[in-house]
């Protein structure tokens, strides 16, 4: 089968259209992390939700805050399920391990010590007041183009703009790329790496 003629009808290798398509636009890997916070509602139903905080979403941990050590073993326990229905929701493998902490439930209460990396986080406002332009539409068109299955096509094309505008919108506030690897670095960061790079350097 020649390069040209291959079609992708699985959600494999579907997912893996929408990785290629992200490593070329050099996104940052929060942005689809992300997105999975404003999923842990719906996946675990608003009474749990009501008593836990989803905080952070980095290589594929999802860090959750709850009230007491107890609840936080009683979630441990279903996290396969609570995984498997996130990853659902989301239309592709965003979450690989659940980590649960006690802190406040309120964002920004917890001390100095036990505060994380700021999550990133685009309004759906902002989301709208981003729009793509005729050559990022014309570049989602074809990388989704070679995907046969209507559903995933459309699920990747939404991801692909959501993923987009988000660029767009941090880049508005003040983020500025790697000089490595092009992922977007928060504006207070002193350094002109992410924070992975400087790490692995």
């Amino acid at each position: 089968m020649s390069e040209h003629s291959r079609k992708y009808s699985g959600p494999e290798r579907a997912d893996g259209l929408l990785v290629s398509a992200l490593r070329k636009r050099r996104l940052l890997s929060d942005l689809s992390d992300a997105r999975i916070l404003t999923l842990w509602a719906e996946a675990v139903g608003p009474d749990v939700a009501a008593e836990t905080r989803a905080e952070s979403c980095q290589r594929g941990t999802l860090t959750i805050v709850t009230g007491d050590s107890i609840q936080s073993h009683q979630l441990q326990s279903r996290s396969r399920d609570i995984i498997d229905k996130l990853n659902r929701l989301a239309g592709q493998e965003l979450v690989r391990r659940l980590r649960f902490r006690v802190g406040s439930l309120q964002p920004g209460h917890d001390s100095p010590n036990d505060r994380a990396e700021p999550s990133v986080r685009v309004t759906d406002e902002e989301l709208a007041a981003h729009p793509l332009d005729e050559r990022e539409w014309s570049e989602i068109q074809g990388l989704t183009a070679l995907i046969e299955s209507p559903e995933i096509r459309d699920r990747v094309r939404h991801s692909l703009e959501t993923h987009y505008r988000a660029d767009k919108a941090l880049r508005s506030r003040g983020w500025r790329a790697c000089e490595e690897c092009g992922a977007l670095v928060p504006p207070e960061a002193d350094a002109p790496r992410c924070r992975t790079c400087a790490t692995s350097a």
